[in-house]
């Protein structure tokens, strides 16, 4: 048995007391002096909130009983047994509080179970703290695994440690897991590239295999690959059509993550010359669809700027207007378009580029 307060900070009052001489000018009575400075002890003691403690019965025996889906059938059922054990041997005047983690209702025999939804043992082990009287006798018994979703659980142990409360622990082991896709990251990538894929798989040991499905289609694979912890694997697949596409991604043939790739339009490149004939369609066909080469008429009225890239191939000046030049000019200058000249001749000898604004540039 032994006596505590609550609130001990509000022994500072006590410093109020040399204030009941201040008011008094004439000899003080201390008769009266000695009743105000009981009264107020009084009500500072009562501030502080004195508290008896003692030990009653067999105490509080609070178990926690852990039921989350990563032990496994077989884990939970060998946790449940072994709380059917620690009951069984418990003092018959012993007060029960079972604290749960996961899963549903508790086992008969005893109070409904406060059931900790979040998976977390720092939560669980705040609720068996709060169901403590300070100073009774108690003690706590954690069955499952230790593995918490939070770093936080020591705080709990240590506020056990801090009240002198015995904390018991019995371990059930986790269900082994199998392997599973974590996390598909899709690169974006232009029409006529490739598209690469890094699958993180949280592996089990075992050797697997990836493949990656468009539709009903597959249109990727991986090689065999032995995942012993958290495993990078890399996949690389055709862009093909510009836009959007839903992929899946399957370990061992069942279908584990949905991703969804960004493949942007090809590059567009304007094509500016007319001396060589079919030009543009045989530089399509050197390119690849990742550029596409769109061909117009130098002396047509148009803004080069929005074009990414411009080639100008064999062209004399006297078939590029000094008009469509200064434009060409100003999406160089302001806009960064690319500009590549290529020719003979006719474009770089008597071309009369000399004094044009497209040869200045070009210097």
């Amino acid at each position: 048995m032994s006596v505590t307060f609550l609130f001990p900070v509000a022994a500072w009052l006590f410093l109020l007391l040399p204030l009941l001489w201040w008011p008094m000018r004439a000899r003080p009575r201390w008769g009266r002096l000695a009743w105000r400075a009981a009264v107020l002890a009084c009500i500072v003691v009562a501030m502080m909130q004195p508290s008896l403690v003692r030990r009653a019965g067999a105490g509080e025996q609070v178990l926690i009983l852990d039921q989350r889906e990563a032990l496994g059938t077989s884990g939970q059922a060998a946790a449940r047994a072994a709380l059917a054990k620690i009951v069984a041997t418990l003092p018959g005047d012993a007060r029960r509080t079972l604290i749960q983690i996961g899963g549903r209702a508790g086992p008969a025999g005893l109070p409904p179970a406060r059931v900790v939804t979040d998976g977390s043992l720092s939560t669980a082990f705040g609720a068996a703290l709060d169901r403590i009287a300070l100073g009774s006798g108690a003690a706590v018994t954690f069955i499952g695994n230790g593995r918490s979703t939070d770093p936080h659980w020591q705080e709990a142990v240590d506020a056990f440690a801090a009240r002198a409360i015995p904390v018991n622990s019995i371990d059930v082991p986790f269900a082994p897991r199998s392997a599973f896709v974590s996390d598909v990251a899709v690169a974006p990538a232009r029409v006529g590239e490739k598209l690469h894929l890094d699958v993180t798989v949280e592996g089990d040991g075992g050797t697997h295999r990836l493949t990656v499905f468009e539709g009903e289609r597959q249109v990727g694979a991986s090689a065999p690959f032995v995942a012993d912890a958290p495993t990078r694997v890399a996949i690389d697949l055709p862009a093909g059509r510009a836009g959007f596409r839903p992929l899946r991604v399957a370990l061992d043939g069942r279908v584990q993550f949905d991703a969804l790739a960004a493949v942007q339009d090809p590059l567009r490149l304007l094509y500016l010359g007319e001396r060589q004939e079919g030009a543009a369609a045989l530089l399509q066909r050197l390119l690849g669809p990742g550029i596409a080469v769109d061909q117009r008429p130098a002396t047509a009225a148009f803004d080069p700027a929005g074009w990414p890239v411009v080639l100008v191939d064999d062209l004399p000046a006297a078939r590029f207007p000094v008009v469509a030049q200064q434009r060409l000019n100003r999406a160089v200058a302001r806009h960064g378009t690319g500009l590549l000249v290529t020719g003979g001749m006719a474009a770089f000898g008597a071309g009369g580029y000399a004094q044009a604004p497209l040869g200045r540039r070009c210097r």
